[in-house]
């Protein structure tokens, strides 16, 4: 497994652009075919302590990606993978192909809590899992300075050929802010993210509670976001502080997202068009 992990991390990584992107972020998983329409990317970044969890299926190409954290793990992953075996054809040939990136060798054990529970999950399912990489925790991790590290923060997949690689990520993705605001608001659930039968990106509908102080917390110092809203203060990359004021202000700005967000329970929902391009379609179904 090392020797896998060290072959990952040998490719540079990659600056993937938005056109064809599918990008899930922390909390979401999405489960993507070759005829999914015209997504021909799905990735995730942003792991310190989290896992990305990568599940193609060999014969059919079908691919789940999850970006876990440690909330609703079991249940997420099981939905994802039942997913996966329903787009692919029942009895074709192949088997759910797994890939693990995420986790250094944090001081509180977060990330090795993390990995020992996902592996453990998986073994106790009735299905024909392979693991092919798991570049987590201890063969994810790099001294800086003495100073643990990730290696790897991001993996991109293509969903066409399969290929897995490093990747940095310049977009990504609608109401990307609205989509992190629900973890400062108590919302748990893995969710997912895209409907295969309609090509869509669905986002929320979102409940959660309001955030004590949230008014302060939007002019705090940069270090106070940084020490007290990370799992990995020293880890995180340099834009975190602006990207958790975003979504705090989103907070701020509706308190009710049933009311003024997601107005009856509708979801937001976008299709992507022959440019790689994603449009807003409808507020809901």
């Amino acid at each position: 497994m090392q020797e896998e992990a060290e072959k990952l991390q040998s490719v540079v990584p990659r600056v993937v652009l938005p056109d064809g992107l599918l990008y899930v972020n922390q909390r979401e998983f999405a489960v993507v075919s070759q005829q999914n329409g015209n997504v021909r990317i799905i990735g995730s970044d942003d792991a310190t302590t989290c896992h990305i969890v990568i599940i193609r299926h060999s014969g059919t190409g079908v691919t789940g990606l999850a970006h876990c954290d440690g909330c609703d793990t079991e249940r997420g992953l099981q939905k994802m993978i039942h997913q996966i075996n329903t787009l692919s054809e029942s009895g074709s040939n192949g088997r759910l192909e797994v890939t693990f990136v995420g986790g250094f060798n944090d001081d509180k054990k977060t990330s090795e809590k993390l990995s020992l529970e996902i592996i453990g999950f998986l073994q106790t399912l009735n299905e024909d899992l392979h693991l092919i990489c798991t570049c987590i925790t201890d063969y994810n991790n790099v001294l800086k300075n003495g100073i643990n590290f990730p290696v790897i923060y991001g993996v991109a997949v293509d969903v066409c050929s399969g290929e897995i690689y490093p990747a940095r990520f310049v977009d990504k993705g609608p109401e990307i802010d609205i989509r992190s605001a629900c973890h400062f608001g108590g919302f748990k659930d893995l969710v997912n993210i895209y409907d295969n039968e309609q090509h869509h990106l669905v986002i929320g509908p979102y409940t959660w509670k309001s955030m004590d102080n949230v008014d302060w917390w939007l002019v705090a110092p940069d270090v106070f976001i940084r020490k007290y809203l990370s799992t990995s203060p020293q880890q995180e990359p340099p834009e975190f502080e602006k990207h958790v004021r975003d979504s705090l202000r989103v907070l701020a700005k509706h308190p009710n997202p049933n009311q003024t967000l997601f107005v009856d329970g509708k979801a937001h929902r976008y299709e992507m068009n022959e440019d790689g391009v994603w449009v807003k379609v409808t507020d809901g179904l």
